[in-house]
């Protein structure tokens, strides 16, 4: 009735349930309806493998499209990145490590466009999002250090002041992941619209 193109499955047990999933493409293929299945990467937040390459290879003809959660790689009990470059082609290669078009393509690479905040106390962190990411620079700008990764590829500002650490997405850090799925075959699936700032959305 809400004429949608289609529908996102997501739960950290997809690997273990493909009676639902061969279910839902059923009836998806049925409908005309475009199915895509969010999928969990391998991280230190995952060390075990809830979603591996065997289950890639039975679920790719069941569905449309895999949503990579190529994001969180970092906690606040363990600040850093949110998604380091080399961290992201890892998992693409370990669900799909032979350069196949057809399943490359199925594969949509997470993007956060949203941060997270570290504080100086252990364990203190928490999510950013645009207006929030403004409000901090604001009040904080006069001591806040932006410095850039090389490792990692993305941006981290320090603030002396608040004894504070932000890793939050910019145009050269978003640019090097987009050429990067790119390059692997894979498309994007952004998380999510209304998260970033408005200027991001000129990568696209």
């Amino acid at each position: 009735a809400q004429s949608f193109d289609g529908f996102v499955l997501e739960f950290h047990l997809a690997g273990h349930a493909k009676q639902l999933v061969h279910l839902l493409s059923q009836r998806a293929r049925a409908a005309g309806l475009v199915f895509v299945l969010v999928v969990p990467p391998m991280s230190p937040q995952f060390p075990h493998e809830l979603f591996s390459r065997v289950d890639f290879e039975d679920y790719a003809p069941l569905v449309d499209y895999f949503s990579l959660m190529t994001y969180d790689y970092s906690r606040p009990d363990s600040p850093g990145p949110n998604a380091p470059m080399d961290w992201i082609e890892e998992n693409v290669l370990r669900l799909c490590p032979d350069f196949d078009p057809d399943r490359r393509s199925q594969i949509l690479v997470g993007l956060n466009l949203y941060g997270n905040i570290y504080g100086p106390a252990k364990g203190a962190g928490d999510t950013v999002i645009g207006p929030r990411y403004l409000d901090h620079l604001r009040e904080h700008g006069d001591s806040a250090v932006f410095r850039w990764d090389p490792e990692y590829e993305e941006h981290e500002v320090v603030s002396d002041s608040a004894g504070t650490s932000v890793w939050y997405p910019t145009l050269k850090s978003l640019d090097a992941r987009i050429e990067l799925a790119d390059s692997l075959g894979c498309g994007m699936a952004l998380w999510e619209i209304g998260q970033g700032l408005d200027y991001f959305y000129n990568l696209f």
